[in-house]
């Protein structure tokens, strides 16, 4: 497990008067914030001391509206700056400080001359702020995958015998902004963490240049404060301030050179080799073809700097859920998404010269997307194009950490879940109803069970072909919520392994409910709650090849 971020933020404190005297005069915000700033860093550690400070210049620059910190009118840092000017404590001292280090240009300058008129007054700082200023970094890495899709770069520090590491994750398929960033003060751990995820042939672990890593970063946070769309985690904010503080102190590096997407003439080029290659023999000639394949490759295509072109899975799954709902598509053209995205993938793996497992990890995400989309009836117009994506990947896009590679599995496993469905249940229309929200998930169950329809709305009726029909929706609906949230991980685990095997989709649930069945009932019997790794030991036996007898077994 990776090193987590060690960031805290200002707790409120609340407190209320118990009327047998006179209420005491408001505590003026300013004022409330500042008793509590300095409670927390009193003894605090140099990095706690940055990490809440950091913090808190983003929650100031959150409540103003500002699209970075100092970047508004009526700057909030600058008010309290100001404030802090006229109490004279330590505290207050070793927090300007810290202002005068990872505020902004305005914010700076302002904290550095009031720090320097109360040591002029004699206030004598904390001991956590004397050496601040004397951070020196180290060395670089960055792991990265072997598709471009996305990059991990570290840098350590150190600082009076103490180290650390600022860890970024850009995101190449979302123009190469910083989608996260925290800081961990165990950076041999979080060496260590990537040396074992490396360790396959999907991603590379490499050495970086402080230079080259200060020029990667800045680009990435420039990227990031330039995008007010850009989908980012909810460390980068409170990190934001102090990560730029860092890439101050690295020597500046020359422009970054990565993978481009291709220009109008280069897609044109690209489109008509990728529709002549022996991977789209089957597509030429059909309807919509050629428009889609010319959205693919403009969408996805990257020509890296050796000149080779290629794409990944994090940019096919960007073109799904982002791309082709913004494009009116007619019903010939939405029918052939899955096909030209796989020959593409099979393509792009080709003449970028992957190695084979990357290659087959390429289309196996292709293909997933195409069973997905056939699965929710290929419908990626318009409105409801938009629908889908927020149906099946709202939440999931919001979340920073989430591997793009990773989103095309959980699109597939959720459709999989909840298929979108044509048809009416009761008074609502399937179409209309979103199967991210657990009411009308719980609807479009029901609905999958219209031999149920009647049994179900009168609670008289018993079972239905030696069938309890309430039961039979209710653990439906449980392995559905399951296969939704990847709660436990083992049922879909187990649901491709039966599929792969060959069972369809309705036999592969019911087994899933069977083994849920099973756990329920043992767990009333007994009156003890579940055995939840006995159920997950039960999850992996489905679908998995016989146990090989031991030799000498009988």
């Amino acid at each position: 497990m990776s090193p987590k971020s060690r960031g805290r933020k200002p707790k409120t404190t609340k407190r209320r008067h118990d009327g047998r005297r006179p209420a005491a005069q408001p505590e003026s915000p300013t004022a409330g914030l500042l008793r509590e700033v300095a409670r927390e860093l009193r003894g605090a550690a140099p990095l706690d001391a940055e990490l809440l400070v950091s913090a808190l210049l983003h929650d100031l620059s959150e409540q103003s509206g500002a699209d970075s910190p100092g970047s508004a009118p009526g700057d909030p840092v600058l008010d309290l700056v100001t404030a802090l000017g006229t109490i004279r404590s330590p505290e207050v001292l070793g927090l300007l400080r810290c202002i005068g280090l990872l505020g902004s240009p305005q914010q700076r300058a302002l904290a550095d001359r009031t720090a320097r008129r109360l040591d002029t007054a004699g206030v004598a700082a904390p001991p956590w702020a004397r050496d601040l200023g004397a951070v020196r970094p180290v060395r670089a890495w960055r792991s990265r995958d072997v598709f471009g899709d996305a990059s991990t770069v570290a840098v350590e520090f150190e600082r009076a015998g103490h180290r650390h590491a600022l860890v970024v994750l850009v995101d190449h398929t979302s123009g190469g902004i910083a989608a996260d960033a925290f800081v961990t003060d165990d950076p041999d751990e979080l060496r260590a963490d990537q040396d074992d995820d490396t360790a396959g042939p999907l991603d590379v672990l490499e050495d970086v240049d402080l230079a080259d890593a200060q020029a990667l970063l800045a680009a990435a946070f420039a990227a990031t404060d330039a995008d007010s769309r850009a989908e980012v985690g909810e460390d980068y904010g409170p990190t934001h301030g102090l990560a730029l503080a860092r890439l101050r102190t690295l020597p500046p590096g020359p422009p970054v050179t990565g993978a481009e997407l291709l220009d109008e003439q280069a897609v044109a080029t690209v489109t008509a080799e990728f529709l002549a290659s022996a991977e789209a023999a089957a597509l030429r000639g059909g309807p919509g073809v050629e428009r889609i394949a010319r959205l693919v490759v403009g969408s996805t295509a990257v020509r890296s700097p050796d000149g080779r072109v290629g794409t990944g899975p994090g940019r096919l799954t960007r073109l799904v859920l982002d791309r082709l709902p913004e494009e009116d598509l007619d019903d010939d053209e939405v029918a052939v998404v899955p096909d030209v995205v796989v020959a593409w993938a099979r393509v792009a793996g080709r003449w970028a010269d992957l190695p084979p497992e990357a290659a087959d990890e390429l289309v196996a995400a292709a293909e997933d997307l195409g069973t997905a989309l056939r699965t929710a009836s290929g419908d990626l117009t318009g409105e409801a194009g938009e629908e889908l994506v927020a149906s099946y990947a709202g939440d999931l896009l919001e979340d920073g950490d989430l591997d793009p590679r990773d989103l095309a599995e959980a699109v597939l496993r959720r459709v999989f879940a909840v298929p979108r469905s044509p048809g009416r249940t009761g008074n609502d229309d399937l179409a209309h109803l979103d199967p991210g929200d657990p009411d009308d998930r719980h609807l479009l169950v029901v609905a999958e069970h219209p031999e149920y329809g009647a049994a179900i709305a009168d609670p008289s009726i018993g079972t239905v072909d030696g069938v309890d029909p309430r039961l039979h929706v209710a653990l439906h609906e449980v392995v559905t919520n399951q296969l939704w949230d990847d709660d436990p991980p083992e049922a879909w685990q187990a649901a491709r392994r039966l599929l792969a095997a060959g069972a369809d989709r309705h036999d592969v649930l019911h087994e899933l409910m069977r083994v849920a069945a099973e756990f329920l009932r043992q767990a009333l019997h007994d009156q003890q709650p579940a055995d939840v790794e006995a159920y997950r030991r039960a999850l992996d036996s489905l679908g998995a090849p016989p146990a090989r007898p031991r030799r000498g077994a009988r």
